[in-house]
């Protein structure tokens, strides 16, 4: 009976890809069985991808499981194979339902194979067999078992029907002939069945063609549809090409508005903000004075208030010899009426364009809120860990590789092509892609560089390519003692004061990158919003100095530390970051506050898969929680460890202190000097001249370390008396000898009349102080309404930049949806008519099929009583036309779109354009110009180069000129600092900026404020000294690529004499040359001037206009002539 039911159930042991029985059965990991060759052909399709699944319930499994040998369901298929050849041999192979029966057999029916057209019955295997032994039978016919034996008999002689009536088109018998069909046309079964096979053949062959001719169709139609996609494809691509472009074309334009936005603003603020550090420094001092005075009005000690009486009242005029006028700052309106226009004017140009190519509805997509408590945010804390292949050689990593120290001294690191070689920098393994938070704490003596970068940027040399936050690979917040932003090479000043704690937090399908500061509550600190192209990866720059960074550490071992926080305290709990309260350890070993741990879990009891906050390692059942007794004694021993070092230990003497003069050993500090005693004693041994009658009439005052001052140096007496003639302080003897007959009196009436006086130089100090602090409040609120109005501006550009990009989104979904629309309509038509066609091909399939099985039959009666009914002309079928054409395509999407776009950007360059000047506008206050050579290098101090790159401030208003600009014949030496004019060519490579024709070479800083450098060129030489925008033209021979011959330049012509160029107009100047000039630029007042250098400032040629870009230093330098950029002296 399991044989049996085995075999009648064989298809649930059939393999799922072959659909044949199992050969080889293997099970794998979901429970579903195939081949062991079937499954391994399906997954090694999916090698590339390393995701294999399941081909029955699609059950994924990131690793390829490994297939064994299923042995138990191996037997059960091979009994099944032997029951079914069993169950199918002869014996017992009974007629059942739909099968023709055994005539001859008794009993219980066989099936039967053949059937005889003499004998008019069928027979099985067995009872068949003497129709071919015996030659009784030799001459019966046989035909394939048939139940329709009866419709071969005549119904009127019971005959067998063998022969074929033309006349009446019917079959006859042998006595039909001779009676009711006498006379017809009447041919043999045979006959006729040969006949007819010729038609049936040609029925065949137009089968086959009408086949060849649908599948033909079938396949343009595919064809056609294929195309369609691909188009269609191609089509939302280009579109969101072309968008993405848009978008970063505007994203730029939001960058430069921002840029020039902020360069306005610290040009303003660089210029006030020497005048603040001057005046707060000139306000400490003049409080620390006026402390100081307090502080001798109050003394006890008549004759130190005599000694110090002097030094302290100075005059303090000199500070008051110059004048302040501070206006309130323009603000930046036009630039947001600017923007606006802009806006307007391109949404119209997308409706515009929108209505011509049918807008549809856009889409919309729901982001999850940001995070905005610290509780949020550590819901997407990731670990993070330092990659030793990428620390430069002086970062010591420790803790685990959480911990980064500059060490200035190289670690034995192996060379790894991924190692930072100039650049103090560390970046981290584990790469972030989504939504991620992590926190880092600094301690530093100089900088620290907070960053995020992607893993391809440069390591190798010290350029900009190569630092956090210097190029269009990073973006890094410095950390010192102020806050800015870098990316790009731009610096984004922050005004909050720094923190040792920054959260920064990612969210990279957004292109959102925050930092924060952490405390308890969590302050923004800065945001940008960008579109991330790849993962990001953590790093640290760290820079162990400060201002003078070898000479710091070398001496005093100063080291910037970065950690990431988690890691900060080996006894913190790793949800709360606070030192462990009532400490649990779980399963996995960390260990957790018990109400941290049963919090997070209590989230996770619907689900219950309990995991651990830390290596996320999951339990099952919730595990039952009990208190870490040793670890609870630790803390509770650090807690008083930590209350005993911070309670008040002995007073001794430290570095500076008096030290008392009566304690033997280590001395304690000295809290009293006693005049009488010229001494100073400690809280213990002060003590009798307080409790004892023989210490009262002592004179007690603070504590000195000049007491021998106070003492006559002749008679060893104290100084007690004041001598008014010779304005001292004397002892009793000098009023009998020294200063005999002179006004004396005592130190304490002299005291008095001095006490007045200060009490006058105090009110002036208060009345000085006064009048700089309205000063610097009135400076400070011009800088706070210039802040004010800047910021308002950079956030009405962004809030305009960031409605424009997200209409140009929804135009890109609508022109993505119009294009899927198209598609789906197009192919839904294609799909029916294909569907139309396969249906017609099987249908032609399955009647030459039939055909091609009547064609070999042996009963020719069969023959032609089924041919008629199958010889039916299949016409109908071909009553419809298919006309199959390739698809137009989307080239006109594209058209319009790439128009769109070129208008666009070409608006925003215009609007750029006027706006510049509004930006200009906007100034806080002028100083005058300066004078004298020492004015010009104070340049150097405010606003000389724009301090908007990082160069800037390691070589601050050194300028260096630009090798990619020299002409082939220009010869850079000294740093870049030196053009000469050598006549041959040097091997430099092609580049767009290089000067092809003109001999001549710009700097690489550009001049956005004031500015003030010198130049010394070879006397018997000739060349240009000028001032260009960045956009002259450098190829060809024109007068728009010379400098001073065109509007983009102005030049100081150096020769034998002396001329001024610009626009191609010629200045002559009467002065007679100088081998050093100077040149001053004030951009924002738009001046321009040309200085010789000498012992005074002698003024060659000035001009002045209004500047609309940043400018850059250049020079055209004559064959043999040289031209040096000289540091001032």
């Amino acid at each position: 009976m399991a044989e049996v039911r085995v075999s009648e159930d064989q298809d649930q042991f059939s393999c799922l890809v072959c659909l044949d029985l199992l050969k080889d059965p293997v099970a794998i990991p979901c429970g579903h069985s195939f081949c062991m060759v079937c499954i391994n052909d399906f997954w090694d399709q999916h090698d590339q991808r390393g995701i294999y699944s399941c081909p029955q319930c699609r059950e994924t499994f990131t690793l390829r499981p490994v297939l064994r040998r299923n042995y138990m369901l191996a037997e059960v298929v091979e009994k099944m194979k032997k029951t079914e050849l069993q169950a199918a041999s002869p014996v017992h192979c009974y007629a059942g339902p739909g099968d023709v029966q055994c005539d001859s057999c008794t009993g219980r029916k066989h099936k039967a194979i053949k059937s005889c057209l003499v004998c008019l019955a069928s027979f099985c295997e067995t009872h068949i067999r003497p129709h071919y032994q015996s030659p009784a039978f030799k001459k019966h016919t046989l035909v394939k078992a048939s139940s329709r034996l009866q419709e071969k008999i005549c119904s009127q002689h019971d005959k067998v029907t063998e022969i074929f009536c033309h006349t009446d088109q019917s079959f006859i018998c042998n006595l039909c002939s001779m009676y009711e069909h006498k006379g017809h046309d009447t041919v043999s079964a045979a006959a006729e069945r040969n006949k007819k096979q010729t038609e049936l053949q040609e029925e065949q062959r137009k089968h086959q063609q009408r086949i060849q001719e649908k599948e033909k169709k079938v396949q343009e139609l595919k064809q056609a549809v294929d195309t369609l996609k691909c188009s269609a494809q191609a089509a939302v691509e280009d579109s969101e090409r072309i968008f993405t472009e848009l978008i970063r074309s505007i994203e730029k334009k939001r960058c430069e508005v921002r840029e020039l936005i902020r360069d306005q603003e610290k040009t303003e603020l660089s210029q006030v903000q020497g005048l603040l550090d001057q005046l707060e420094q000139e306000i400490a001092d003049l409080k620390r004075r006026d402390t100081e005075l307090e502080q001798l009005s109050h003394t006890e000690d008549h004759i130190h208030f005599l000694q110090s009486f002097p030094s302290l009242c100075v005059s303090s005029a000199s500070v008051d010899s110059y004048s302040i006028s501070v206006h309130q700052p323009a603000s930046f309106d036009g630039v947001k009426k600017c923007l606006s226009d802009l806006k307007e004017r391109i949404e119209t140009f997308c409706r515009e364009e929108m209505n011509s190519v049918s807008p549809h509805a856009a889409a919309v997509q729901i982001l999850p809120s940001e995070p905005k408590t610290r509780e949020d945010f550590l819901k997407y804390f990731c670990q993070l860990t330092l990659d030793p292949n990428t620390a430069h050689r002086f970062l010591i990593l420790s803790e685990k590789n959480r911990v980064v120290t500059n060490n200035w001294t190289d670690q034995p690191y192996a060379e790894h092509p991924e190692r930072f070689h100039f650049l103090y920098q560390v970046l981290c393994k584990e790469s972030v892609c989504r939504r991620c938070y992590w926190e880092v704490e600094w301690s530093s003596g100089g900088w620290v560089y907070i960053s995020v970068s992607y893993k391809d940027i440069s390591r190798k040399g010290r350029g900009i390519e190569c630092g956090f936050g210097l190029n269009t690979q990073s973006w890094s917040l410095a950390c010192s003692s102020t806050l800015t932003f870098w990316h790009n090479n731009i610096r984004t000043e922050i005004s909050d004061p720094p923190s040792s704690r920054i959260g920064v937090y990612v969210d990279h399908s957004a292109g959102t990158l925050s930092f924060y500061k952490v405390s308890d509550t969590m302050t923004l600190l800065h945001t940008i919003h960008t579109t991330f192209t790849q993962p990001l990866y953590a790093g640290f720059w760290v820079d162990g100095g400060s201002t003078s960074a070898a000479l710091s550490v070398s001496d005093y071992g100063k080291m910037a530390e970065v950690r990431v926080s988690e890691d900060q305290d080996q006894f913190s709990c790793p949800v709360c970051l606070d030192l462990l309260k009532d400490p649990v350890t779980i399963p996995c070993g960390h260990s957790f506050c018990m109400v941290c741990i049963n919090a997070c879990w209590n989230q996770d009891d619907q689900r219950g898969i309990y995991s651990c906050p830390q290596c996320r390692q999951t339990f099952t059942p919730r595990p039952v929680l009990c208190r870490n007794y040793m670890l609870a004694e630790v803390l509770e021993k650090l807690k008083k460890t930590e209350l005993q070092a911070a309670s008040p230990v002995h007073c001794y003497a430290g570095p500076g202190d008096v030290e008392c003069d009566s304690c033997t050993g280590r001395k304690h500090k000295a809290i009293k000097s006693c005049l009488v005693c010229l001494a100073s004693f400690c809280e213990t041994h002060i003590r009798p001249h307080y409790q004892s009658l023989a210490f009262k009439k002592h004179t007690l005052v603070k504590a000195s370390s000049r007491l021998q001052e106070k003492i006559c140096s002749q008679h060893d007496k104290l100084t007690e008396l004041f001598c008014r003639t010779d304005q001292s302080l004397i002892c009793h003897l000098c009023k009998m000898h020294e200063h005999k007959g002179h006004d004396t009196v005592s130190a304490a009436a002299e005291r008095t009349k001095k006490q007045t006086e200060l009490q006058e130089e105090q009110r002036k100090h208060q009345q000085r102080i006064q009048e700089k602090e309205k000063k610097v409040q009135e400076l400070k609120q011009a800088v706070d309404t210039l802040k004010r109005c800047a910021q308002a501006a950079v956030e009405d550009s962004e809030r305009i930049f960031t409605e424009l990009i997200c209409s140009i989104e929804k135009m890109r979904c609508e022109v993505r949806e119009l294009i899927r629309e198209q598609e789906k309509t197009e192919l839904s038509q294609a799909e029916g008519l294909l569907d139309q066609l396969e249906q017609d091909i099987a249908d032609l399939k399955r009647r030459d099929t039939e055909l091609e099985q009547l064609s070999h039959t042996e009963d020719h009666i069969h023959f032609l009583q089924s041919f008629p009914s199958l010889f039916v002309s299949s016409g109908s079928v071909d009553s419809y036309s298919i006309s199959v054409h390739q698809p137009a395509s989307f080239d006109g999407v594209k058209k319009s779109l790439s128009d769109l776009k070129k208008r666009i950007e070409t608006f925003c360059k215009e609007e750029m354009n006027s706006m510049s000047p509004h930006v200009a506008a906007v100034q806080m206050n002028s100083r005058s110009e300066p004078k004298t050579r020492d004015d010009f290098l104070k340049c150097n101090t405010y606003t000389c180069v724009q301090r908007n790159t990082f160069s800037s401030f390691l070589d601050y208003c050194q300028m260096t000129l630009d090798p990619v600009t020299a002409h082939h014949c220009l010869i850079l030496s000294e740093k870049n600092r030196v053009v000469t004019n050598g006549g041959r060519v040097q091997p430099y490579s092609d580049h767009p900026d290089r000067f092809d024709h003109w001999n001549q070479v710009l700097c690489k800083e550009s001049v956005c404020g004031r500015c003030y450098w010198e130049v010394e060129w070879s006397s018997g030489g000739c060349g240009y000294i000028s001032v260009s925008y960045k956009d002259i033209s450098r190829k060809g021979q024109g007068n728009e690529c010379r400098f001073g011959h065109n509007t983009q330049s102005w030049s100081l012509w150096c020769s034998s004499t002396l001329s001024f160029w610009h626009n191609n107009i010629k200045t002559e100047i009467s002065d007679p040359p100088s081998s050093r000039i100077g040149v001053y630029v004030d951009h924002s007042a738009g001046t321009l001037s040309f200085y010789r250098v000498s012992d005074k400032m002698t003024l060659l040629h000035t001009v002045h206009t209004t500047f609309t870009q940043p400018l850059y230093a250049g020079f055209g330098i004559t064959l043999g002539s040289t031209v040096r950029l000289c540091d001032p002296k």
